[in-house]
């Protein structure tokens, strides 16, 4: 099971900064409005696009380090099972 999800992990990784690139984006156009219309303090819309900030430069040093390429099998086992439950052994 887990050689199965190495092989995909680089793939899996460009994808999960993709999508928060792009869940970024579109949180940066929508906010302003929600705040506008009072559905959103300005607050919390600079809270909600500062955590995806975070998670984009967390995805990019796990992906620059190589950190899922590591031989740590406890590591990977411990994000596999983690990432997919349904499979845990």
């Amino acid at each position: 099971m887990i050689n199965e999800y190495q092989s995909e992990k680089h793939k899996e990784i460009t994808s999960l900064i993709k999508c928060i690139e792009r869940e970024i984006r579109y949180r940066r156009q929508v906010y302003p409005c929600l705040v506008a219309r009072g559905k959103m303090s300005e607050w919390s819309s600079k809270y909600e696009i500062k955590c995806m900030k975070e998670i984009l430069v967390i995805l990019h040093i796990i992906e620059r380090t190589g950190f899922l390429e590591q031989k740590d099998i406890q590591t990977q086992k411990m994000i596999f099972e983690n990432t997919h439950p349904e499979l845990k052994a």
